[in-house]
């Protein structure tokens, strides 16, 4: 089954106007009364005003009994103290956050995997994570989806993503694919790296590492990839309008929706504990046309490619 997506969320909010809103969901008073939540973003701007709306929009009459979410900017008035949860949506959200003594349990959301263990809460304190990124397995499935033919998948990592590699060895292994690894601990090292891996790799597997893809790095890699007739396939639409061929992604609709999927069983647990940290279930992929006409590729319709790696993930499972 296609994983489903929201709906249009109706209610919009103006650009500059977040760092004075607070959303307070309505409540009815019983018992404890209700929790209080703090969604910090790391900017008023479109992609988290998204998220914050598909959050609100998606928890029913019984959650908003339960909750008052309170949204606040990092840039924005100062935060408030008495908090049941906190949640985080973006890297320098999380940072502000763990610069203040405070054992209040916290959710992070809207950052890679890579950037949530570079910066991990403390033991001490109860955290989780709902990362913009997706499992290896899906990556590798939507290399078999768009290039079925491809056995030898490249992939450029630096220290970022280091914890992320033996899940992407576990997965390839499954699939019979072979993976080339090299790992870029300096910028300067990236045209060396391209002529080792490059004429040994069927496709070149992007992660959202910013040690790798970065402003400086990604536009002489994507051209250099271009040049070879190597395809990337990567982790966000940016990069595919940037020349990438394909990518999963989860937008920030979809994020949102989880989240507040989240927050359910959080409330829903006795002890209110927090979920184990996880990646998204929601996912859209984007193909570059002009790219894979280029190339001389015939890729199905993004419909077509999702069913596919739906299906790889109940093989997998099964």
């Amino acid at each position: 089954m296609i994983p489903r997506r929201p709906g249009r969320l109706r209610t919009r909010l103006r650009p500059g106007r977040l760092l004075a809103l607070w959303f307070l969901i309505p409540f009815v008073q019983a018992g404890e009364g209700p929790h209080q939540v703090l969604l910090l973003l790391s900017a008023d701007s479109p992609p988290y005003r998204e998220l914050a709306m598909a959050l609100t929009a998606s928890l029913g009459p019984v959650e908003r009994a339960q909750l008052e979410l309170r949204v606040h900017t990092v840039d924005g008035r100062p935060l408030p103290t008495h908090n049941d949860l906190i949640v985080t949506a973006g890297v320098r959200a999380l940072r502000r956050i763990l610069e203040r003594p405070d054992d209040t349990p916290l959710l992070a959301t809207f950052l890679p995997e890579a950037s949530y263990r570079l910066l991990h809460p403390p033991p001490s304190r109860p955290s989780s994570a709902l990362f913009i990124d997706h499992p290896p397995d899906r990556y590798l499935d939507l290399v078999r989806a768009v290039l079925p033919h491809a056995r030898h998948i490249g992939l450029i990592t630096s220290p970022y993503s280091q914890p992320l590699l033996p899940g992407l060895r576990r997965a390839a292994t499954q699939r019979h694919l072979v993976l080339h690894i090299e790992t870029m601990n300096r910028a300067r090292e990236l045209a060396r790296l391209i002529r080792r891996i490059f004429p040994r790799s069927d496709a070149l597997l992007a992660l959202a590492d910013p040690g790798v893809y970065n402003r400086r790095t990604l536009k002489n890699l994507l051209l250099a990839s271009y040049r070879q007739d190597l395809p990337v396939i990567g982790y966000s639409r940016s990069l595919v309008r940037a020349g990438a061929l394909a990518a999963v992604y989860t937008t920030p609709s979809q994020l949102g929706l989880q989240l507040a999927e989240t927050l359910v069983t959080w409330l829903q647990d006795p002890d209110h504990a927090l979920p184990p940290p996880r990646h998204p279930d929601y996912f859209v992929v984007d193909v570059n046309r002009p790219l894979a006409r280029a190339l001389g590729l015939t890729i199905p319709h993004d419909f077509v490619l999702m069913d596919r790696i739906t299906r790889f993930e109940k093989e997998g499972r099964g």
